[in-house]
C-alpha cells in the first residue's frame, strides 16, 4: 500500500494541499458516520473542519478519515440501520468499497492515559488492492507532498516527515507517538529530534 506518513499541524498541511489542488481537481469526502444522507464533502482542504483533536479507532492513522476523489466522481457508502436506536439510520463511506481513490487520515492531539496530551501521525495513501486509478490519483502526493518537511528517523530507523510547526512542538517536549496503538506506546518509541536539530 503506497502511503506517506507525517506529523503536521493544520497550518503545516495547508500549503501542501493547496499545491496539490492546483495540480488536480479533487474533493474530500468525510468517512465518519452521519445521519444525514448528504455526506459532508469539501472542495478544499482549508474547508475541512479539523480541530486537531484526534479520536481513537485502534491505530494512530485512523482519526478524522477522509476519502480523496476527483471532483464530481461518484463513491460508495453504506446504509446502517441502528438496532440499538430503532428508526435511526446512519450513512458511512467505507474505505474498502472505494478502491479507486485515496484515503487521508489526520492525526493530532490524543489523550494518553486520560490526562497526558500526545501528538499522533497522519497518513495519505492508497488501499490494499487499490486500482490503477487510485495509484494515478496518489502520484502528486507521493512525489511532491511534504517534500520540504524535515525527515526524522524513529527508534526503528523508519523516516517520518515533520512539518515546521510540528518541529517546534517536538522541540517544546511534546510526545510524538510512532506506535500503532497510542494508548500502549512506550516513551522509548517516541519520535525525538536528532541533536543537530535541537
Amino acid at each position: 500500500m503506497p502511503a506517506r506518513a507525517f506529523f503536521a499541524t493544520r497550518n503545516d498541511l495547508l500549503p501542501e494541499f493547496r499545491k496539490t489542488e492546483k495540480l488536480m481537481d479533487i474533493q474530500y469526502i468525510s468517512c465518519d458516520r452521519t445521519e444525514d444522507i448528504n455526506i459532508p464533502s469539501y472542495a478544499h482542504f482549508e474547508d475541512i473542519p479539523l480541530n486537531d483533536q484526534a479520536g481513537f479507532f485502534g491505530t494512530y492513522t485512523m482519526s478524522n478519515p477522509y476519502l480523496i476523489i476527483p471532483k464530481g466522481a461518484s463513491y460508495h457508502f453504506s446504509t446502517i440501520h441502528r438496532t440499538d436506536k430503532p428508526g435511526v439510520t446512519e450513512y458511512k463511506v467505507e474505505i474498502f468499497n472505494n478502491l479507486d481513490y485515496v484515503k487521508c487520515t489526520f492525526g493530532g492531539w490524543y489523550y494518553y492515559d486520560d490526562d497526558e496530551l500526545v501528538f499522533i501521525a497522519s497518513l495519505i495513501g492508497t488501499f490494499t488492492g487499490a486500482t490503477q486509478n487510485a495509484k494515478e490519483l496518489y502520484k502528486p502526493f507521493s512525489r511532491n507532498f511534504c517534500n520540504k518537511f524535515i525527515s526524522i528517523k524513529d527508534w526503528q530507523g523508519w523516516s517520518w516527515k515533520v512539518g515546521p510547526e510540528a518541529v517546534e512542538m517536538l522541540r517544546s517536549g511534546t510526545r510524538f507517538i510512532t506506535d500503532h496503538d497510542p494508548s500502549q506506546s512506550q516513551p522509548s518509541h517516541d519520535l525525538v529530534l536528532p541533536p543537530e536539530l535541537k
